[in-house]
């Protein structure tokens, strides 16, 4: 922020302080700043009070706390009025919009009629050691009354590529797998940018074997935990993820029982 009399560098002050989080968009209303910013590839929504802009030092905002593991996909804040509107959206969560004013919890404001009950499924957000020891995001879709063992079928997928990040954004697939009774996985491997631009590069040209081993860490971190066990899982991907799940058969053939590959970029000198 800085005084619009004097808005010179040497007048600046930091409002909401560097971090890991990514900030992804701002709102004001009339008393609040609202902050939406991603971690690990799930959002997180923060409130400010525009009086505690006076003070010298940056305010950590206080956060808001949103129905489940999931994306924002905007915020729009009302400057005459308490009122702002959030875009919310998750692996069993249709785009739905939101309402917030200070004090209250967030309170659903689509009048649209779904077929999918967001509440009759579990989100679940892990992490898992990939083979160098580095912790990576797992996040996992079930219907709440499925308790997932050996004998869960599971349907593993990742990207890996191109600095895409596997947030969470509606999947008919994930609810598909999820009301037949099994798990819907899928791992946040580098060569994303879940953890920021050193996450993606760190699964870049002569590093690529890393995403990989980050995939197939995930499929046997899953087998270990009782998840689920190599005859009920699958893996599944397309184009950068057709590659990662080629790639994973050809490395690994004793990982999973089945695979989902498609459109593959396998063959680079064909491609162009």
């Amino acid at each position: 922020t800085a005084p619009l009399a004097s808005p010179t560098p040497d007048h600046w002050r930091t409002v909401v302080a560097e971090s890991d989080d990514v900030v992804e968009g701002v709102a004001v209303t009339a008393s609040s700043l609202l902050v939406a910013t991603s971690r690990r590839a799930t959002s997180r929504l923060g409130r400010i009070p525009l009086a505690a802009l006076d003070g010298d030092t940056p305010v950590v905002p206080e956060d808001i706390a949103l129905p489940e593991p999931g994306s924002l996909a905007g915020v729009a804040g009302d400057r005459d009025s308490e009122t702002a509107v959030i875009g919310f959206t998750s692996w069993a969560r249709p785009s739905e919009l939101w309402r917030w004013v200070p004090g209250e919890p967030l309170r659903r404001w689509s009048d649209l009629t779904s077929p999918v009950d967001p509440g009759a499924y579990a989100v679940g957000v892990d992490r898992y050691p990939s083979t160098d020891g580095a912790e990576i995001t797992l996040f996992t879709v079930r219907r709440r009354d499925v308790a997932p063992g050996p004998a869960t079928p599971t349907l593993l997928t990742g990207y890996g590529g191109f600095a895409v990040s596997m947030s969470p954004a509606y999947s008919p697939t994930a609810v598909a797998v999820a009301d037949d009774g099994g798990v819907f996985a899928v791992a946040c491997i580098r060569g994303g940018s879940e953890d920021g631009e050193d996450w993606h590069r760190a699964g870049m040209r002569d590093r690529k074997q890393q995403v990989f081993d980050d995939f197939a860490a995930a499929a046997d971190w899953l087998v270990a935990e009782g998840r689920t066990g190599r005859d009920r899982l699958a893996v599944r991907g397309g184009s950068n993820g057709g590659l990662l799940v080629a790639t994973t058969l050809t490395q690994r053939p004793d990982l999973c029982r089945a695979a989902v590959c498609a459109v593959p970029l396998t063959d680079m000198v064909r491609f162009p």
